[in-house]
């Protein structure tokens, strides 16, 4: 008993090891999310779509739990080579609204400015509405 005493022990501790960085890797992952979904309360929605639009790599910004692929934005993909960036889940707060409604607000003027008001209209639907504009009725 005397000689498994020190691999027992052995095997627990690397157990426990084992363990601490797994835990270790999780929060990590957990706080680069809550770190990324705090930076929406200073980052440019306008700014980021204009640096999109130069590198010719624009996005329409999608969040929320019901937020998938559609027609629309089938049509956006094929129309105007826009692909939607689902960049939130549903935990969304205000900043995050905010960052989305100046991004595709900048990204939607951008088209128009391409190809007019009616067929942006068509393919995008209305233009994003202003989060503090915003009733509690929606």
């Amino acid at each position: 008993m005397r000689k498994r005493a020190p691999l027992l022990i052995a095997a627990v501790l690397v157990t426990c090891l084992a363990g601490a960085v797994v835990e270790s890797v999780n929060w990590a992952e957990i706080s680069a999310h809550f770190a990324e979904f705090e930076s929406y309360e200073t980052r440019e929605g306008a700014v980021e779509a204009e640096a999109d639009i130069a590198a010719g790599t624009p996005k329409w910004k999608v969040y929320g739990r019901g937020s998938r692929e559609d027609e629309r934005s089938e049509q956006m993909k094929q129309l105007f080579a826009l692909r939607q960036d689902h960049f939130c889940g549903c935990l969304v707060s205000d900043a995050i609204q905010r960052y989305a409604y100046r991004y595709n607000s900048r990204i939607r003027a951008h088209f128009v400015s391409l190809y007019g008001e009616d067929m942006v209209h068509e393919v995008m639907g209305a233009p994003p509405r202003d989060p503090s504009q915003q009733t509690e009725e929606g």
